[in-house]
């Protein structure tokens, strides 16, 4: 979360996540998550590093997937060309998934899953 934090992230394969696992998946958890039992006071120890949302970690999720958006795009121009209509799907998907992290960054909300998350910025359920 630290890294995060300071605009450092990461994105790994995750089954079940075709987008990815970015790293700041973690600061959204904690800073949406509404502990039943906290002894500690962990949670609120963790959440004053998620809360506020860190100008640096917002710069970073833009400058990470801003470029992409294009990318994609072009990239399924290209299979449009040879019909790879799979890789078309996987291109556009991408290109909306980056798309997500962009609209969530600009408006200071972490993304915690891609599924829905278009609708989800929107107000929908």
């Amino acid at each position: 979360m630290e890294s995060c934090r300071a605009g450092i992230i990461t994105m790994d394969y995750q089954p079940g996540h075709p987008h990815g696992f970015c790293s700041a998946i973690w600061m959204g958890e904690i800073a949406y998550c509404q502990p039943l039992r906290d002894p500690q006071d962990l949670i609120n120890r963790l959440k004053s590093i998620a809360l506020p949302y860190p100008q640096p970690l917002r710069d970073a999720l833009i400058r990470r997937f801003q470029w992409e958006i294009l990318f994609g795009i072009e990239n399924a121009e290209l299979a449009a060309a040879r019909n790879e209509q799979t890789h078309i799907a996987g291109c556009v998907y991408r290109s909306l998934a980056c798309v997500a992290q962009i609209v969530f960054a600009l408006n200071e909300r972490y993304l915690i899953n891609e599924k829905g998350a278009l609708w989800k910025q929107r107000g929908y359920r």
